[in-house]
């Protein structure tokens, strides 16, 4: 039977690392200004303080590789996962939990992003790629579970008698 955590597996983790996207770009924008006007900043730290900023939008699209990647993942690994036709209800039934889960950590998100304006506002202008994926966790949950039901059950059998 196959490993059913992975897919919610791929969606906490997506939604942790979303969540300290955001809380890193927070901290930052608070501690900026003490530490770049300070008596003990000097222009080359002030500099390289401020050229920290063009890290963000990679890290926004590091969010989207890490995202493919894990659901490749998954995928690749239904492939070689002996299964049974009979097992399918199973793998509908934890669909069905896996699609909850997604809703709870999509409100989850919003709930810790919406606690303070300056989140929010990091979230959806510094964070756009990585709000839009949190914010259709579900749709990706739905899609990543049915290609995995897909793949699973769909090859025919296997040597020695084991299903694949």
């Amino acid at each position: 039977m196959a490993d059913y955590g992975q897919t919610i597996f791929v969606m906490a983790f997506f939604t942790m690392v979303a969540l300290s996207f955001v809380f890193s770009t927070y901290v930052y924008q608070e501690v900026q200004g003490p530490l770049t006007n300070s008596t003990f900043a000097t222009n080359e730290s002030t500099a390289a303080y401020n050229k920290f900023e063009a890290a963000w939008p990679i890290f926004d699209n590091a969010a989207l590789f890490i995202l493919v990647a894990m659901m490749a993942g998954v995928l690749i690994t239904a492939f070689v996962v002996p299964t049974h036709p009979i097992f399918m209800i199973g793998n509908l039934l934890i669909l069905a939990v896996e699609i909850f889960v997604s809703f709870v950590l999509t409100n989850t998100y919003y709930a810790i992003t919406g606690l303070d304006p300056v989140l929010q506002s990091i979230a959806q202008s510094t964070y756009p790629i990585t709000t839009f994926i949190v914010t259709n966790l579900p749709i990706f949950a739905i899609c990543l579970a049915t290609l995995n039901i897909i793949i699973m059950f769909s090859h025919g059998r296997r040597t020695m008698g084991m299903y694949g």
